[in-house]
Order: structure tokens, then C-alpha cells, then sequence
């Protein structure tokens, strides 16, 4: 940053010593080292905000650019690439035929309902005794 060879820095500190004494020497780094930490502390905050302001302003051309690709529409542009003069879309339209109405479907034969199966007549159920006079005669 600064271009001050060891030297000169030499030279700078005896001369401190000599103007400013030994005494009031460490008082007096001390506060040049809190100017410096000042100084530097404004120039974060300062560089902090101007990149912050960069930051914005590329946000806004960000959304400009995306509102701009919002409002293109394709098919307008590939229309005035390929057919500037419209004239393949004109001779389409007079070349296109309206379309027929379609017709409306037949509804599916209804199949004949089949007559329920009769149920079978239940036996009427033998009671003990009458079972008992069938096995005597089958016997």
C-alpha cells in the first residue's frame, strides 16, 4: 500500500522520539492506532454500502430483463423470421376448409335383460320320526 521501506520507518520512530519524548510516545500510538481503526472502519462501511448499491442497481437490470423476456412471445418472432411478409399463413388460411360437425355417436343397443333363474324348490324337511319309518322300509 504504502511503499516505505524499513529504513525510513526507522527514521520516522527516532524522530518521534526525539519531538514527542519517551513519556507521551505510547499515548500518542495509541491513539494513532484508534484513528487507523476508525479510518478503516469507514472504509469497510463505505465500501460495504457502494457494493450494496451495485448489488440493487443489478437487481433492478436483473428484473427489467425478466419482465423484458416476459413480454417476448415466440410465436410472433418465428412468424416474422419465416414468413415476414405473411404470406404461407395467408394462403393457409384460404386453403383450410372448415371442419365438419361431428356427428353425434349412437348410443349402444341396450342387450335384453335374461329372465332371473328360478330357484329350485326346497324339499320339505322329514321330521325325525318319519326318517325313522323310511329306514325301516328301505331295510
Amino acid at each position: 500500500m504504502f511503499d516505505i521501506a524499513w529504513s525510513e520507518l526507522l527514521l520516522i520512530v527516532v524522530l518521534m522520539l526525539v519531538v514527542m519524548g519517551p513519556k507521551d510516545l505510547p499515548k500518542m500510538m495509541n491513539s494513532i492506532g484508534r484513528m487507523i481503526a476508525k479510518a478503516r472502519s469507514f472504509a469497510r462501511e463505505f465500501t460495504g454500502s457502494f457494493q450494496e448499491m451495485a448489488k440493487e442497481a443489478e437487481l433492478e437490470d436483473i428484473i427489467k430483463k425478466a419482465n423484458r423476456a416476459q413480454s417476448i412471445r415466440p410465436n410472433d418472432i418465428l412468424k416474422s423470421v419465416v414468413d415476414p411478409e405473411g404470406e404461407m399463413d395467408s394462403a393457409l388460411n384460404r386453403n383450410s376448409k372448415p371442419k365438419a360437425k361431428a356427428e353425434p355417436k349412437a348410443e349402444p343397443k341396450a342387450k335384453p335383460k335374461a329372465k332371473p333363474k328360478a330357484k329350485p324348490k326346497a324339499k320339505p324337511k322329514k321330521s325325525k320320526a318319519e326318517g325313522a319309518k323310511l329306514e325301516g322300509k328301505a331295510k
